[in-house]
C-alpha cells in the first residue's frame, strides 16, 4: 500500500522546490564575472603615473597575472626604486596578495658632465648637459635633472659624457664658517663684489650671516663655492 504524503510534508516540499528556484536566478558571484584586463589597466597606470617628468613613450610588459579580480589594487612593493626597468607590483585582491612582474622600457633625459670631473670637484650648472635616452639602460641612480647634482661634490672621477650616478655624489659645505667669501651685491643695471667672512656652514641655496667691510653684517644666499649673493 502506497502511503500518501501529508499536508505538512507537502509544504515543507513545496518550500524547499522554492528555495532552489530562488538559488538558480541569483546572479553570479563579482569574481566569476569580473574583467580580467582590469588588473592590467590599473597596473599600467600605477607605473606610468610613477614615471619620472618629462618621460614619454613607456612600454610595458606584464607577466605572473593573476585570474580575474573584482577590484584588483596594485601597488609598488619598493616604491624608493625607480619605476622603469623590472619593477616588482603587488596586488590586492580582497584578502588575497599576488606579485606581478612589470619590464618598463621608456625614453626620458639624464644628466652627463661635458667635461672630465676630478674627485672631490664641485659641480656646477655650466658642467652639465642633458641627454635623452632609453632610461631603464642606465645604471641605477643615474641623475635626471640639473637640480639634483649641482652643488654637490664628486665621490670619485668621472669622465666627459658619463651619466652622473647620485650615489656617487656627497653633499658638502660651499661656504665654511670663518672662511673668505666672495659677495655679490646686485642692483638695477649694476653688480659689485666685495669680500667678506662667512660666519656660518651653507649648502648651495641656503642662506647664511657674513661679516662685510667695518664689521657690518648682512645675510647673503650661497650661489657656489665661497660665493654669495647679498642683499643688504
Amino acid at each position: 500500500m502506497t502511503t500518501r504524503p501529508t499536508r505538512a510534508a507537502r509544504a515543507r516540499l513545496a518550500t524547499a522546490s522554492a528555495c532552489l528556484s530562488a538559488l538558480l536566478w541569483l546572479p553570479q558571484s563579482p569574481l566569476a564575472v569580473a574583467d580580467p584586463a582590469l588588473e592590467q589597466a590599473r597596473i599600467r597606470e600605477l607605473l606610468t603615473a610613477a614615471l619620472p617628468a618629462h618621460a614619454n613613450h613607456p612600454q610595458i610588459e606584464l607577466s605572473n597575472l593573476a585570474a580575474a579580480c573584482e577590484d584588483p589594487r596594485p601597488f609598488l612593493t619598493h616604491p624608493e626604486q625607480r619605476s622603469y626597468g623590472r619593477v616588482l607590483v603587488g596586488v590586492r585582491c580582497g584578502r588575497a596578495l599576488h606579485y606581478v612582474q612589470a619590464k618598463v622600457s621608456v625614453m626620458g633625459t639624464y644628466v652627463v658632465s661635458q667635461q672630465n670631473l676630478a674627485a672631490t670637484q664641485v659641480i656646477e650648472a655650466d658642467m652639465l648637459a642633458l641627454r635623452t635616452g632609453a632610461l631603464e639602460k642606465l645604471p641605477a641612480n643615474t641623475a635626471l635633472s640639473v637640480k639634483e647634482v649641482v652643488g654637490l661634490r664628486a665621490g670619485h672621477a668621472f669622465k666627459a659624457s658619463a651619466p652622473l650616478i647620485t650615489t656617487a655624489l656627497r653633499k658638502t659645505w660651499l661656504v665654511e664658517q670663518n672662511h673668505p667669501v666672495a659677495m655679490q651685491f646686485r642692483g638695477a643695471g649694476f653688480t659689485l663684489s666685495r669680500q667678506g667672512k662667512a660666519l656660518d656652514n651653507g649648502y648651495l641655496g641656503d642662506e647664511v650671516r657674513v661679516v662685510a667691510e667695518r664689521g657690518k653684517l648682512l645675510r647673503g644666499k650661497v650661489t657656489g663655492p665661497d660665493q654669495l649673493l647679498v642683499r643688504d
